[in-house]
């Protein structure tokens, strides 16, 4: 597995941990500018909605 493809796997691995906690070990980043703290949130709750519908 690539190092970017095993990032991926720990950040949704983390998804049953807090915001906060998950904000704690991960920086995002998108498009060269760091994500602030409530778009960092925003991101995690879209995260959660999309892999929700996804599951059976």
């Amino acid at each position: 597995m690539k190092a970017l493809d095993l990032e991926i796997q720990h950040l949704v691995d983390s998804l049953h941990l807090t915001n906060e906690e998950i904000l704690e070990k991960f920086n995002f980043v998108f498009d060269q500018r760091q994500l602030t703290h409530d778009e960092g949130k925003q991101f995690l709750d879209f995260l959660r909605r999309e892999l929700s519908q996804k599951s059976p």
